[in-house]
């Protein structure tokens, strides 16, 4: 069981669950409230939402670890479990069950809300997390980017199923007295930036990481393609990007004093601090580092909203 736990990444799949949790309770709720309303889709339903996710998530970690056996036997020997501690077939069995239970349970959301067409996206994550797997990875950026795409789409799968609920209901409404929802879109949005290009730094990374790896068995990742020293500039664009965007946002749309300290102080200066040991990062452990520090940063930024919900609009 233990070895189980560790080939889903079970720290990742509580990072997702919180960050769904958090952003609906305390970011998507108190955005709906400011506007007179309240959330449609039952909590029932949307727990159910979040099990699924997770699910999918823990099928792409399995598949992903069954194709790249090999390769992990370089990068990472000490955490290789497919083949050493679960056998092949029993990861398979493991990522069609948990595949068919996700799928099954976003077919059955999306028919009790009628919302039929948001039955699709299950499986089609599901299939790009496969194909991904077995192809796209190989891509040069492409698998990163899709990657980082698949990150950003847990953000907005929290406003995915409520918003066309809150449409039908309050569909009298909308355009007329200014009522929208303008500004949980442009949050949710937000959110899945960050999301997106964190994510994608930190796919960068991992990649500089498995270098020896990936070029041993000539994937066509970017540091083996370009050099780490290119790969190193591309990473750190992306963090100056991520600083901009997130100091414009504090600065054009944030004005008190709680998101203004919080935003540079857990959020812009971590960042900062990243980019440093990034120009000086040299070896595959500084790599690593690098990466758990972001993702630091990515848990910042998630309970920015838990901040901004409890401590800022609600007074």
């Amino acid at each position: 069981m233990k070895a189980v736990f560790q080939l889903v990444r079970w720290p990742n799949l509580i990072i997702i669950a919180y960050c769904m949790y958090v952003l609906r309770y305390s970011l998507l709720i108190p955005l709906l409230q400011l506007r007179g309303v309240d959330p449609v889709l039952p909590h029932l339903y949307f727990m159910l939402i979040v099990i699924a996710c997770i699910l999918t998530a823990a099928a792409g970690y399995i598949i992903n670890d069954i194709y790249d056996r090999a390769i992990d036997k370089i990068n990472k020997p000490e955490r290789v479990i497919i083949g050493e501690r679960i056998s092949v077939r029993q990861a398979e069995n493991l990522y069609i069950a948990f595949n068919v239970i996700a799928i099954a349970i976003g077919v059955y959301i999306s028919y009790k809300t009628n919302l039929r067409s948001l039955s699709l996206l299950f499986p089609l994550v599901a299939g790009i997390l496969y194909f991904y797997s077995t192809t796209y990875k190989t891509i040069l950026l492409f698998g990163n980017i899709l990657i980082a795409a698949m990150s950003a789409l847990i953000p907005f799968t929290v406003i995915l199923f409520e918003l066309p609920l809150l449409h039908q209901k309050y569909q009298s409404f909308l355009g007329s007295s200014g009522f929208n929802f303008n500004l949980v879109i442009f949050t949710f949005v937000a959110y899945s930036v960050f999301a997106f290009i964190i994510s994608l730094f930190r796919e960068v990374i991992k990649d500089i990481e498995d270098f020896e790896g990936d070029k041993a068995f000539g994937k066509n990742t970017l540091p083996v393609a370009y050099g780490t020293p290119l790969s190193k500039i591309f990473a750190i664009i992306l963090i100056i990007i991520l600083i901009i965007a997130i100091g414009f946002i504090a600065f054009k749309y944030l004005f008190d004093p709680i998101s203004l300290t919080y935003l540079i102080g857990f959020l812009i200066a971590p960042l900062v601090y990243i980019t440093l040991l990034l120009v000086k990062a040299g070896t595959p452990s500084n790599f690593a580092f690098i990466s758990q520090v972001s993702k630091i940063v990515m848990l910042l930024g998630i309970t920015y909203a838990f901040v901004l919900g409890n401590f800022i609009l609600k007074y």
